[in-house]
C-alpha cells in the first residue's frame, strides 16, 4: 500500500510539473492572444498609414512653399501643381495596402509563427501528459 501511495505521489508531482509548463505567463490564452496581436498590428498599420500620409503632405507643402518663394517667374505652375496633386491622390489610395504589407511582413507573420510554434509545443506537452498518465495508471483501492 505504501509503495502504491508513493507511486501515486510521484505521478501527481510529475503531472503538476507538466501542467505548470502549459500555463501562460500573461494570463491570455489561445484565441485571445491571436486577437490581441492582430489588433495591435491593425493599430500599427493605421499609424503607419497616417505617418506616410503626413510625410507626403509635408513634402508637397514644402515644395509649394519653395516654389512660391522663388524669384524666378512661374513656368506653367498651375498645370504642374495639378499633375502633382493628382499623383499624390493616387498615392494616397495605395498607402494603406503598403502599410499593411509592411506591418504583416515585419511583425504579424513572425508573431503568428511564434504563436503557432507555442501551440504546437503545448499540444506535444499535452500528448506527453496523456501518454504518461496512460502508462502510469494509479491503482485505486477502496
Amino acid at each position: 500500500m505504501t509503495e502504491t501511495l508513493k507511486g501515486d505521489d510521484k505521478l501527481l508531482e510529475r503531472l503538476e510539473s507538466l501542467a505548470g509548463e502549459l500555463t501562460s505567463d500573461d494570463g491570455l490564452q489561445g484565441d485571445a492572444i491571436v486577437e490581441r496581436a492582430k489588433g495591435v498590428c491593425a493599430k500599427l498599420t493605421n499609424l503607419m498609414e497616417e505617418e506616410i500620409h503626413c510625410r507626403l503632405d509635408r513634402v508637397f507643402l514644402e515644395s509649394n512653399q519653395a516654389a512660391s518663394e522663388s524669384t524666378e517667374p512661374p513656368k506653367q505652375s498651375d498645370g504642374v501643381e495639378k499633375s502633382i496633386a493628382e499623383d499624390l491622390n493616387s498615392l494616397y489610395s495605395e498607402i494603406r495596402a503598403v502599410a499593411e504589407m509592411s506591418v504583416d511582413k515585419a511583425f504579424k507573420e513572425p508573431i503568428m509563427r511564434q504563436l503557432n510554434k507555442k501551440n504546437r509545443l503545448c499540444q506535444e506537452n499535452l500528448e506527453s501528459i496523456l501518454t504518461y498518465v496512460r502508462t502510469h495508471k494509479p491503482v485505486l483501492s477502496p
